[in-house]
């Protein structure tokens, strides 16, 4: 297990592209932020037990964005803990939405989840011995949250921001306008005095000229996606398809190929790339298994190295 110890009191348990970071705090309670896919909810009680915060000892949980790979496993968690679970205030309606829009075949029902106790832009929220502040990040997601310590100097960037990249966009979900809101989120976490960044996937950033690096990449790589949309679209057929194949692997090619073309999403973007599905699905994987971020078993099978 690869724990980072930003405090005696904060830690990230490190997770890879399947699931997202886990981020624990401790002191007069524990605290859980992202909960991981609940595909891979073993692994995440594995986990817990071996940072020494079994789930019964969660008394809340606070989720940054409905996208299963931070929120799967919310349910399983709550359940065994009867933890408070805190989010958006649109964060329900995110989790109703998306199971049946774009994504809804590659997006596994979870179970019932308790209430969820709404957190507002701008809010002071005391997780921990930490207080901090709530800060509304759409473009990725539309009820995304980041969250900033201001003692620690610490920003929970969730996926508005990994190091020079982000979660993808999607405005067939998120709505026309989901990249310039992603520039203004990211634009607002510039604005922040950051000397530790904990995004959503991928090790923390330390250091405020490293934080400020890592912003200032991201922020070119969204006015990227506005000048070529094509970018974009490519952007995040490459992530979806490695989703695809870390969710399905081991997997032979047709069956990956089958599952791809039921997106509704892999369709419409090789329309408008000029190409058909099946074209596109070959483009991607040879790209992919050029860049080594899908590999071929002897036994013809793919599989991803990528950490999940």
């Amino acid at each position: 297990m690869n724990i980072i110890t930003i405090a005696d009191d904060l830690r990230v348990i490190l997770r890879g592209w399947f699931n997202a970071n886990h981020i624990l705090l401790t002191g007069p309670e524990t605290v859980l932020i992202d909960t991981g896919h609940a595909r891979d909810i073993a692994q995440t009680l594995h986990l817990l037990n071996e940072a020494e915060t079994p789930a019964e000892t969660l008394t809340r949980i606070l989720i940054t964005h409905a996208h299963q790979d931070h929120i799967g496993g919310a349910a399983t968690l709550c359940q065994q803990s009867g933890a408070t679970l805190l989010g958006h205030r649109w964060l329900h309606y995110a989790i109703t939405q998306r199971r049946s829009d774009w994504l809804g075949p590659v997006w596994p029902q979870e179970a019932p989840l308790p209430p969820i106790h709404p957190v507002h832009e701008g809010e002071d929220v005391n997780l921990g011995r930490y207080t901090f502040r709530v800060l509304h990040v759409p473009g990725h997601a539309f009820e995304m949250i980041a969250l900033y310590e201001p003692t620690l100097r610490v920003l929970i960037s969730a996926d508005a921001a990994h190091d020079g990249d982000l979660g993808v966009l999607a405005p067939e979900m998120e709505g026309i306008g989901c990249v310039p809101q992603a520039v203004e989120s990211v634009e607002k976490l510039m604005a922040l005095d950051v000397e530790v960044m904990i995004p959503g996937h991928g090790v923390p950033i330390m250091g405020r000229e490293r934080v400020a690096d890592s912003l200032k990449r991201t922020r070119q790589r969204l006015m990227s996606f506005i000048t070529n949309p094509e970018k974009r679209m490519r952007h995040l057929a490459r992530r979806v398809f490695l989703y695809q194949v870390l969710l399905h692997q081991p997997v032979d090619v047709e069956t990956l190929r089958r599952h791809s073309l039921n997106v509704r999403w892999f369709t419409a973007y090789s329309e408008q790339l000029g190409t058909t599905p099946d074209a596109f699905f070959d483009t991607l994987l040879d790209t992919l298994m050029a860049r080594g971020l899908i590999l071929r078993r002897p036994d013809g099978l793919l599989v991803s190295p990528i950490p999940a």
